[in-house]
């Protein structure tokens, strides 16, 4: 429906769901449906009068009644030439003008009007796209020349229809358009503009473009298209050329930033065949952020394979920050696999960092049963940080289920620290289901150091019922 038949303010997502609304609309109208309740939000208009009246004219639109449509939208833009309505109705007396069966030269003239008579509206990206699509019927009909006209006046750098075009022309994707769009990108010299032409570029399913793109992505001089360039190539993934490029793209010396977004576009294709090819570069590469870029890739591939392959590299890579990147790799993860090789590094890891990390990952794991892995490796006889750093992951999980674990703990017979952050983890849950507990801890604890860990976790709640918890404290210390 025309956009301010809703009556609602524009705000910074109107344009794309405007666009939206008018795709259905044509989709509608070329059915030949009715569309509910057109004719009673016209009414709501601030102008009754004025939306009556454009309702009338719209309503022409959707009976298909081209020619009556365009004489009672004249009258209307003669009549009203400062409504808001205004625009809306010269986009729709163009869209009557091309379906009326009128030369298509006159349509074309009639919606490149709109941007001149109306530079703000919320038509303008629409008319554009019209423009590039009745240019490239007139070209199929052997009037070339209006395609040339309709690129030619936004070659100029900086002009702000060029890529409105573009897009235009890569919605209609056939060669013609693909030759015009690569034209565009070989004349280009501004680095964002390239970028942009490059991105249009990654919905074009096009062997011409691919092939560009690749070249691009290999040798352009702008890292920003190289990078662009790859992203483009990757969202087409149902092409499995792209595969042997981006691994000679990831494997090869050059910017890190080249390489990371090359491992990122195979790890979204989640490919089993790739786990030999990502377990070797891992094994040998030294730039970090590669290597991390190697391992998320690695972790997104779902099978048993890519966790061996993981679980492998923490024995052969023995640097630290190696092994932490592992271990956040796998803490992506849903595999018993997974969950049992942290657990293995939480329990016998010598470095007493990576034992917490490995922590760390579990409680970051995705599965129903970490709470209770947790809560074994709370309960453990394990270094107090890593028992700490059980507790702390359990008060970051589903606040109900972490209360009752975090309560457990508080009645086991641990020690005084332990007990304490318990204390803080249940602050963490930033749930009231836990202020009983804690007051009842704040009150009962033989030890002052968890009782003054349990007030503090009161005040870190920070909510009505924690205050009024502590004041009811206070007073019972104070006879208040």
């Amino acid at each position: 429906m025309p956009k301010k038949l809703c009556g609602a303010a524009p705000d910074p997502s109107r344009a794309s769901m405007r666009r939206a609304i008018s795709a259905a609309l044509l989709v509608v109208i070329v059915a030949g449906a009715p569309l509910a309740g057109t004719a009673q939000a016209a009414s709501t208009s601030p102008d009754t009068a004025t939306g009556a009246r454009y309702r009338d004219a719209y309503r022409l639109i959707l009976e298909e009644r081209w020619r009556e449509a365009i004489t009672e939208l004249d009258a209307f833009i003669a009549a009203s030439p400062s409504s808001e309505w205004v625009d809306d109705a010269a986009f729709w007396r163009c869209y009557a003008l091309e379906r009326s069966g009128a030369d298509p030269a006159a349509a074309l003239d009639c919606f490149e009007k709109i941007e001149r008579d109306h530079p703000g509206s919320e038509w303008v990206d629409d008319a554009r796209r019209s423009v590039v699509q009745v240019a490239r019927r007139l070209a199929r009909e052997g009037r070339p020349e209006y395609l040339d006209r309709v690129t030619a006046e936004v070659e100029s750098p900086g002009s702000d229809e060029l890529l409105t075009i573009l897009a235009a022309l890569a919605d209609v994707g056939d060669e013609a358009s693909v030759t015009a769009i690569l034209k565009r990108l070989d004349s280009a010299t501004e680095p964002s503009l390239r970028v942009g032409i490059v991105r249009i570029l990654e919905d074009v399913d096009s062997a011409v473009a691919r092939t560009r793109l690749a070249s691009l992505a290999q040798k352009d001089p702008s890292i920003e298209v190289r990078v662009e360039a790859i992203e483009s190539l990757s969202w087409q993934k149902k092409h499995v050329d792209v595969v042997p490029l981006l691994k000679d793209l990831a494997s090869a010396p050059g910017p890190a930033e080249v390489r990371e977004t090359a491992l990122e576009g195979l790890g979204d294709r989640r490919d089993p065949a790739l786990v030999p090819f990502l377990t070797s570069l891992a094994q040998s590469e030294a730039d970090m952020e590669v290597l991390e870029a190697c391992l998320d890739a690695l972790a997104m591939i779902r099978t048993g394979d890519a966790v061996d392959a993981l679980v492998r590299l923490y024995s052969t890579r023995p640097e630290r920050e190696v092994r932490e990147e592992i271990l956040d790799a796998l803490s992506e993860r849903t595999d018993d696999a997974a969950l049992e090789h942290l657990i293995g590094v939480a329990r016998t890891e010598t470095d007493p960092e990576l034992a917490e990390e490995a922590i760390e990952a579990i409680g970051e794991m995705k599965r129903p049963d970490v709470l209770e892995s947790l809560l074994q490796l709370a309960r453990s006889p394990l270094a107090f940080q890593s028992r700490a750093a059980a507790i702390e992951a359990i008060g970051e999980h589903e606040p109900a289920r972490a209360v009752e674990a975090l309560s457990g703990l508080l009645g086991d017979d641990m020690e005084p620290r332990l007990r304490a952050s318990a204390a803080y983890a249940l602050a963490e849950t930033e749930s009231d289901q836990a202020i009983d507990i804690l007051v009842r801890t704040a009150r009962d604890d033989a030890d002052p150091t968890v009782r003054s860990a349990a007030v503090e976790a009161l005040g870190e709640l920070g909510t009505s019922a924690a205050r009024n918890a502590l004041i009811r404290l206070l007073d019972s210390r104070t006879g208040g």
